[in-house]
């Protein structure tokens, strides 16, 4: 069986990302549900580097999935929508990976970015904003 209905509107299995990996992200403690991914092995299309919208067979849930890069593809960072022709646009899923940078770190410090020129709040515990340390 699947987890669809459980999870929120997006989800990152943060336990495959090479970019967070031996970081302490305090967000992903006090928000597990949004960092444990999809746990489902069943969908429409099969998983494959070659599609990013998905249906789940389980329940009928249509996702858009951004797929690991390991030889036997499974969902890493996942976009929940309501059904084929809503499918999120790319400002959407942007979108969603930001929220989840930002939730991962539990919101900003209070400085700035190191990065030039930019004027963001860098992320809690960290030198950087949620553009320049974000979900690839």
């Amino acid at each position: 069986m699947c987890n669809c209905k459980e999870l929120p509107s997006s989800v990152v299995n943060i336990s495959m990302s090479y970019a967070f990996r031996g970081i302490e992200l305090q967000g992903v403690k006090l928000f597990p549900e949004y960092f444990n991914g999809l746990d489902s092995e069943r969908f429409e299309p099969e998983l494959s580097y070659e599609f990013e919208h998905y249906r789940c067979k389980d329940c009928g849930q249509y996702w858009y999935i951004f797929l690991d890069s390991d030889e036997n593809p499974s969902p890493w960072f996942c976009v929940k929508y309501r059904d084929r022709g809503y499918e999120p646009s790319k400002g959407e899923i942007d979108a969603e990976k930001q929220f989840l940078t930002i939730l991962a770190h539990n919101g900003f410090g209070s400085g700035n970015c190191r990065a030039s020129k930019c004027s963001n709040l860098k992320l809690k515990g960290k030198e950087l904003c949620h553009l320049h340390l974000s979900l690839p």
